[in-house]
């Protein structure tokens, strides 16, 4: 008897691969048993492993046949119902219902976001996972953050925009992190945001910024709308959406 371990990205796969590597006697067939499962996860996928054995057709033994469910015709006596009468259960706030909402989610944010990792090959790990107002608050450590966190934290606003466009976070709110880095971003760009709006001030003339993502295009906003004679106008699309500071009432 040969083994062999390969590995594939499906059990189809697999076959037509073993088809065109090993040729077969007449009285002899293959076997198939998955040692991992295939993972695939965004734009990252792993293969699965099989162990793939050559036996005798006479050693293969037959699964017994699934039973099939006979569907048997029972009278049951007719019973009325008045919906009138009936009163609907009121709907209460279950607050130990919530936390274990919360838990579920938490505890399969941490497998999906582990397997992400496992997958692209990263010292990155979670440090917490924090639970408030619907808000999945997340902190990443290790040695490869950086590359989580991309250019500008682009590549951590796609991670967070990607979770919860999977069907199981669609309802709720993920924020990642790392080492308090969009905090600090967030006063890099308020500093930048006074500092232009000083030179559109003194120089009466409109600042194109460079292109950045939603929240940040946000940031740069609030700041500039608490001072006087001053807005913010948004242009292009996305990726490269940027704002102008101008003057108002100036084109």
């Amino acid at each position: 008897m040969e083994k062999l371990i390969l590995r594939s990205k499906s059990e189809a796969e697999l076959k037509e691969k073993v088809k065109n590597m090993l040729t077969l006697n007449e009285d002899e067939a293959i076997e198939i048993v998955e040692l991992s499962k295939p993972f695939k996860f965004l734009f990252f996928f792993k293969d699965g492993e099989y162990e793939v054995k050559i036996v005798k057709k006479s050693e293969i033994t037959n699964k017994s046949p699934k039973k099939e469910k006979i569907n048997e015709k029972v009278n049951k006596p007719e019973v009325k119902v008045n919906l009138e009468k009936v009163e609907k259960p009121k709907k209460v706030e279950n607050k130990e219902n919530k936390v274990e909402k919360n838990i579920k989610i938490s505890e399969r944010l941490n497998v999906v976001i582990k397997e992400f990792l496992a997958v692209s090959n990263l010292d990155v790990k979670i440090e917490s996972i924090k639970v408030k107002d619907n808000v999945y608050n997340i902190d990443l450590v290790g040695d490869d953050i950086r590359y989580i966190i991309g250019e500008k934290g682009i590549a951590l606003s796609s991670l967070e925009y990607l979770l919860m466009s999977l069907e199981e976070f669609k309802h709720v709110k993920i924020f990642i992190d790392s080492n308090n880095y969009k905090e600090k971003r967030e006063g890099i760009l308020r500093e930048l945001a006074n500092k232009t709006a000083k030179n559109v001030l003194k120089t009466q003339r409109k600042v194109k910024l460079n292109p950045m993502n939603s929240r940040e295009r946000k940031i740069i906003h609030e700041e500039i709308s608490k001072i006087p004679g001053l807005e913010t106008v948004s242009v292009g699309v996305e990726p490269k959406r940027c704002l102008i500071i101008k003057l108002k009432n100036k084109k």
